[in-house]
């Protein structure tokens, strides 16, 4: 916490921190630079074995060609993309694409994002799963708005146990 940690000169790096094999590893208050893109790839990699990871107020330059590869379980502080099922999609015009995200502070969840439902206005059908990490222990059905056939209709998203999270219009 609170280091400036950079790359330069002809370094050839895959990245300035890795987090491996560790848990709970809080990453917050740095500053990442790299005077030269090809010297790291990304500044921060989580690895697959690092879990609940918790990354928050980091400065990362603009040069590396990815800020934070993130492969860990539950990594928090990072919004992790959703896979869209079923014919849904993600609207043009840049709009946020479905994701989840596990608050740095207390691991509350936070789903984010927009998506167009397929024909036929999707009820019953699954929009996608939660990554393992950011799931929930109980069912939970939350409020959202849906455009259905060119109409605003209220619907509910049910989020099981198993990361699943399905449309049903009210």
């Amino acid at each position: 916490s609170g280091n400036s940690v950079g790359a330069f000169g002809s370094a050839a790096l895959s990245t300035i921190l890795r987090i491996n094999n560790a848990a709970q590893t809080e990453v917050s208050h740095n500053r990442f630079s790299s005077a030269l893109a090809s010297n790291a790839a990304s500044a921060i990699f989580i690895t697959g074995s690092a879990t609940d990871t918790i990354i928050e107020k980091n400065e990362i330059g603009t040069t590396f060609p990815q800020a934070i590869t993130d492969l860990g379980v539950g990594t928090r502080g990072l919004r992790k993309p959703i896979t869209l099922l079923n014919g849904f999609t993600t609207p043009g015009g840049g709009a946020e694409p479905l994701n989840v995200m596990s608050s740095p502070a207390d691991g509350r969840l936070f789903l984010n994002g927009s998506l167009n439902c397929p024909s036929g206005g999707g009820n019953g059908l699954q929009i996608g799963v939660l990554p393992v990490g950011f799931r929930y222990t109980a069912g939970i059905d939350f409020g959202a708005i849906a455009i259905v056939a060119s109409q605003y209709v209220p619907c509910r998203i049910a989020v099981g146990t198993d990361g699943s999270l399905t449309l049903l219009v009210v």
